[in-house]
């Protein structure tokens, strides 16, 4: 047993690297002639805390997003995160398809509340959501 800070006592080979994650779901407005986003706003915040390193959940998030976010105070954009990495999205559905492959083994307890709150967001109602990843 190792000692950790804050009173954890635990083995240090069960211990797994991982990776601070929230995501926000997006709805993007965008211009229809030429594609850009002209509006960004945050529909949910799901702290995702650690996810391991080998489980693909990084590697989902693969387009640079090409707008800011507003963080709570409604007045300071964002579209950096902690690390210093440019945000990245990922289409709802993709999301939800690997939320489905990585349930079947892992049973991390926040993996079916994002599906379940992913799986609303499959409507047509709302077409133009995106999953954007943000590194803390």
């Amino acid at each position: 047993m190792t000692s950790r800070p804050g009173g954890y006592e635990g083995r240090r080979e069960n211990m797994k690297m991982g990776y601070e994650s929230r995501v926000y779901v997006v709805n993007v407005h965008r211009h229809p002639e030429i594609k850009s986003a002209v509006y960004a706003e945050i529909i949910a915040v799901v702290n995702m805390c650690k996810i391991d390193y080998d489980s693909g959940w990084h590697d989902l998030f693969t387009t640079s997003i090409d707008y800011k976010l507003f963080k709570d105070d409604g007045n300071t954009e964002f579209d950096i995160d902690e690390y210093g990495d440019h945000m990245k999205s990922c289409p709802v559905e993709n999301v939800i398809e690997w939320l489905e492959m990585q349930m079947q083994h892992d049973n991390y307890r926040r993996l079916p509340m994002l599906y379940g709150l992913l799986k609303c967001f499959t409507t047509d109602a709302w077409r133009n959501v995106e999953i954007v990843h943000y590194g803390y």
